[in-house]
């Protein structure tokens, strides 16, 4: 194609259909009905067009009539009908067409013409993204999908059916019912009770299933892991914190590899317990948390002292920090403090200085030498580093660098740096710190013990060798290491001084220990420390990690649902799992058909018995039409093209997502509530548009923990505000209750806040009381007050978090001022006062300012936040910006899931909380909402090693 073609193309558009379809609609006014269904005003390709059809369709919303004088005389009135060609071009229209009968296939014409502009439009955008890459390839990907699906969304058009039609479908419907008296009507779910309550999964039913996380399976805020790219180590709080590591995990055939954590989870303030093990391990956790042991993941609670648990062979991981040779083991003598008095050891560290010495007077400037000298003289500690040797210069610096090597005693450990050098330097740094400290026997075998100044740096050294494959035990300040182990010792790392069992461990490997990722290690003891801030971490597959050494485990009642629906009753089910991987779905599936422990699965620990139920298991799930995405990022557009893809090709009964807060959306700039909210929405229409119940996995977040139940609630949902809560209308002024509010049928705009921070007047779309909730009073230095649910968001210069997120001298963000955005009259312009007595109100410099021009917005700070009891609450629905200006503060208006969503079961177990109950595994399936039929409560029994729910009566027969 040359250039000049394709210059000279023109848009796709039909000029003809354009007028047919125009004429139509001012021949005969029932054919504007029909066309506004269809074609919006920009969808003609004429801007001449687009201006005629606002005039019709302004005329055709007011109930006037519309004829060639109405038309032309509402452009006129407008200033338009010169632009269009005057009233002689409105006349042709009219002449144009014969007949209004043709004006749905006009329509249809003009939509496809602009479908095809918008085709070419989006491809420019997508072309002009892509060469720009101002973002993430997979928020760009998102983007560019979000295009499309919107063009092609204008091809779905739901069309009003005849009640006579809609009420012969519903008298079969209810003849089936008569005929099948006490069966389930939608998609069975299993369990009898649950059932009888629900009559099953109705069609078009948005299903929320919501629990805690990690069911109490956290550790102590101080366990400490290692990141997996740069050998650094941190706290589960610090990582939690930045909400990025990559850890070790191992796979279901108990190897090492890597992971990312999909989630950061708080869980509050809980009982802890230490486990210590034989080789000197200890790792503080809940007692729900799991350990791997012989028979599979087992919680802690039901560990006794003396059991084997699962510890890494090896953690082969290497920084990227080079350091000089002489600087790498002058840290080494400066961490070890004290050194034998061997030749060997005080040749090496006098030839260390001197080329420190030498290096430091070669690159250092001779007008700055004595400055410098003095400074370090000044920031040395008082302490000879090796005993009776002097402080030189260079050492004097190393000191100065890493003031923790001053210290004596318990408070000695060795720098961070250290973690993350290379290879090589990491093994030449132990080699000399060991020689420092070890003694080497070697009758009857070889052995080396360690003895350090403080029990945490033995502690960090049995880490570090582990790096290098070395399992070493650890007594206090005392790590020794044995047998093959020390074989393993000399060979990859070394003792100055010991070259000789060096040079006979590399030639003597056929005594090595087989490369294996795990050693079992025995529990010595468990013991209550106390309550402390627990974290956990979700990661995707393997649902586990390696925390201090040790390796430690971090959806189960909707996939029984989704199985007994396949299995049983052949109902074709998509499953979205964007946690587990599919291989582990089917696992769990597999355990709980065939009724055999997973962690046999996992471990490869399977009785002569299980075989035979597996293959019975396999047999079924194969015939099941069950469909699997383990997709770990997905949009409910995603979802909603394949949902539909695998409707037409196989039917679809059923679809679980697991889990909803997982669920990608397109709006990163935007805080996470609103997203979460979107994907509600979303996920109702699309099991409406499917006709089929959609069942959506939710964690609750600790405010269940805050209230004094712990049950969860309907309330939980919820974020809210009292009914006392005052807004603002941004016309007059005017204060107004959000009780008040929710009795009316219209309300007023109200003062919201832009993402450019800015005050803007926002029409809301709803105001509802939502029943009781346990509300919080937040009070500010500043004498604002505002009482809300542990859950309801405020906005901070960190962002939007949640009232229980919120402490004492935490800031949030207030209305500087109050501007009324309706032009006034100066004799009659309103004006009322801030909570704190200063004048707010302000007209603006213009009309309306809805761009967010003004930057209206200070911080406050938190002074205290009591709990209130329980009170009435409401909501507000602010599209767009999703917040509002209450009590001078601005929060966001709530999540939807309670609001959308047809029926909601929350998950409970007592001993979840309490290990000594008497309803082990007892769990408590709370209907809380049941848009079409009871609430109540439900007691199923869990079977933790199946995976599996199952009916309590009948497990008890």
């Amino acid at each position: 194609m040359s250039l000049s073609t394709s210059v000279d193309r023109v848009p796709p558009q039909n000029l003809d259909a354009e007028q047919g379809v125009l004429g139509s609609m001012l021949l005969d006014r029932d054919a504007i009905a029909r066309v506004v269904e269809l074609v919006r005003a920009e969808d003609f390709y004429r801007d001449a067009h687009r201006r005629i059809y606002e005039a019709i369709t302004d005329l055709f919303e007011r109930g006037e009539p519309v004829d060639l004088i109405t038309v032309t005389d509402r452009l006129r009135d407008k200033g338009q009908l010169d632009d269009v060609g005057g009233a002689a071009y409105v006349t042709s229209l009219l002449n144009s067409v014969p007949t209004a009968a043709n004006v749905e296939y006009y329509a249809r014409i003009v939509l496809q013409k602009s479908m095809l502009r918008q085709l070419i439009s989006a491809g420019t955008q997508i072309a002009h993204m892509g060469y720009e890459a101002a973002q993430e390839v997979e928020l760009l990907v998102d983007q560019a999908e979000k295009l499309v699906f919107s063009i092609a969304n204008r091809r779905m058009l739901q069309e009003f059916l005849p009640i006579r039609d809609i009420l012969k479908e519903s008298f079969e419907r209810i003849d089936r019912r008569y005929q099948d008296k006490g069966t389930v009507t939608g998609v069975p779910m299993g369990f009898t009770d649950l059932d009888q309550m629900t009559s099953g999964l109705q069609p078009a039913d948005l299903v929320i299933v919501a629990a805690r996380p990690a069911m109490g399976k956290c550790l102590k805020y101080d366990a400490e892991i290692v990141d997996a790219r740069t050998g650094e180590v941190c706290t589960i709080q610090e990582i939690v914190s930045r909400s990025r590591t990559v850890l070790w995990t191992l796979d279901a055939q108990a190897r090492l590899g890597t992971a990312e954590p999909s989630r950061f989870v708080d869980d509050g303030i809980k009982p802890v317990y230490r486990v210590r093990t034989a080789s000197g391990r200890q790792v503080e956790t809940t007692l729900s948390h799991p350990f791997l042991t012989p028979r599979g993941w087992q919680r802690l609670a039901d560990i006794q002292a003396g059991e084997m648990i699962a510890v890494p062979a090896r953690l082969p991981v290497f920084g990227m920090l080079d350091l000089p040779v002489y600087e790498v083991k002058l840290l080494a003598y400066l961490t070890a403090q004290t050194m034998h008095a061997s030749p060997v050891l005080a040749t090496d560290y006098a030839d260390a200085v001197r080329v420190g010495e030498a290096i430091r007077a070669a690159t250092r400037p001779p007008q700055v030498e004595a400055q410098e000298t003095r400074e370090e003289e000044r920031a040395a500690p008082e302490i000879a580093p090796v005993q009776g040797g002097a402080v030189p210069e260079t050492v004097s610096a190393m000191l100065a660098r890493h003031p923790d090597l001053a210290r004596d005693g318990e408070g000695r450990t060795i720098p961070p740096m250290v973690l993350t050098l290379t290879r090589a330097k990491l093994a030449l740094f132990l080699s000399r710190l060991l020689a420092c400290v070890a003694t080497v026997e070697t009758d009857p075998e070889v052995a080396v013990h360690c003895t350090f100044p403080s029990a945490r740096m033995a502690a960090q050294v049995r880490h570090l060798l582990l790096r290098f494959g070395v399992a070493a035990m650890v007594e206090g300040h005392v790590l020794s290491v044995a047998g093959e182990q020390a074989r393993m010792l000399f060979r990859h790392v070394g003792v100055l001084g010991w070259d000789r069992l060096r040079t006979w461990a590399r030639y003597d490997q056929g005594q090595l220990l087989p490369e294996t990722d795990i050693l079992w290690d025995a529990i010595t003891a468990v013991e209550y420390t106390g309550d402390f801030q627990v974290y956990d971490l979700t990661v995707p597959g393997t649902h586990n990690f390696v925390a201090d050494d040790v390796c430690v485990h971090n959806t189960t009642l909707a996939l029984n649902i989704a199985a007994h629906a396949a299995i049983h009753h052949q109902v074709p089910c998509a499953i979205f799992s964007l946690e587990t991987s599919k291989e582990q779905l089917v696992q769990r599936f597999l355990c709980a058909e065939a009724e055999v422990d997973g962690s046999k699965l996992r471990t490869g620990f399977l009785a002569d018995s299980d075989w035979p139920k597996l293959a019975r298991a396999m047999g079924k799930l194969s015939e099941a039409p069950v469909f699997i995405d383990d997709s770990a990022t997905i949009s409910v557009i995603e979802m909603r093209a394949k949902a539909r893809k695998l409707k037409a090709e196989h039917g679809l009964g059923l679809i679980v997502v697991d889990y909803l807060q997982m669920i990608h959306s397109y709006k990163r700039t935007e805080n996470r509530t609103q997203e979460i909210s979107e994907i509600a929405r979303s996920l109702k229409s699309l099991a409406k548009e499917l006709d089929i119940p959609l069942i959506a996995i939710s964690q609750l977040s600790r405010a269940v923990e805050m209230t004094g139940t712990r049950r969860p609630m309907l309330s939980h949902l919820r974020e809210c505000v009292t009914g006392d809560t005052v807004v603002i209308d941004a016309d007059t002024g005017a204060s107004l209750t959000v009780r008040d509010l929710a009795r009316r049928s219209a309300w007023p705009r109200l003062v919201s806040l832009s993402r450019d921070d800015g005050l803007v007047p926002v029409w809301p779309t709803d105001v509802f009381q939502k029943g009781e909730n346990d509300v919080f009073e937040i009070r500010t230095v500043t004498g604002r007050r505002l009482k809300a649910t542990a859950h309801h968001p405020l906005l901070t210069p960190s962002g939007w978090k949640k009232v229980s997120e919120l402490s004492s001298g935490s800031l949030i963000a207030a209305a500087d001022r109050l501007p009324v955005f309706k032009e006034w009259p100066d004799s009659i312009r309103p004006a009322f006062r801030s909570w704190s007595g200063t004048v707010v109100a302000q007209r603006p410099h213009t009309p309306a300012v809805l761009d967010g021009s003004l930057r209206d917005v200070i911080t406050d700070m938190v002074d205290e936040i009591r709990p209130m009891g329980r009170e009435a609450v409401f909501d507000l629905v602010m599209p767009e910006t999703r917040n509002f200006v209450a009590n001078g503060l601005v929060v966001h208006n709530s999540g939807e899931l309670e609001q959308v969503a047809d029926l909601v079961l929350f998950i409970y177990r007592e001993d979840y909380y309490n290990a000594e109950t008497e309803k082990k595994n007892i769990a408590e399936i709370i209907i809380a909402k049941h848009r079409n039929g009871p609430i109540g409560q439900v007691e199923l029994f869990f079977h933790r090693e199946h995976s599996k729910f199952v009916n309590l009566e009948k497990r008890r027969a």
